[in-house]
């Protein structure tokens, strides 16, 4: 998985690749490193990532859980349809629908 800041808002990245269990290691300190370094507000452009697994959906409920810890709002884009499908196969649409967006929010 790569990780590229967006240009033009603060706080957001352009994940691509794949967010899968052969990098899960890698890719946990990275996105980990991403919430711990944002003030209040951390949104993941996730269009790019070709591949999901269980473990990367795993790192999501983690950063997710992280965010709401650390009373900071985790937001993901949803226009990637291999993400969607897995949170529906997992059941996970309810869970993640508050993170949920379209495109980046200001923070809140």
């Amino acid at each position: 998985m790569q990780i590229h800041p967006d240009e033009q808002q603060a706080n957001s990245y352009h994940l691509s690749g794949e967010l899968c269990f052969n990098h899960i290691s890698e890719s946990k300190k990275q996105l980990l490193a991403l919430l711990e370094n944002s003030a209040e507000y951390l949104h993941l452009h996730l269009a790019e990532i070709t591949d999901i697994d269980g473990a990367g959906l795993q790192i999501l409920i983690l950063l997710k859980n992280s965010a709401a810890t650390d009373n900071k709002r985790l937001t993901l884009s949803n226009d990637n349809p291999i993400f969607l499908a897995i949170l529906e196969a997992c059941q996970l649409q309810t869970f993640f629908a508050d993170s949920l967006v379209s495109t980046p929010e200001a923070s809140a």
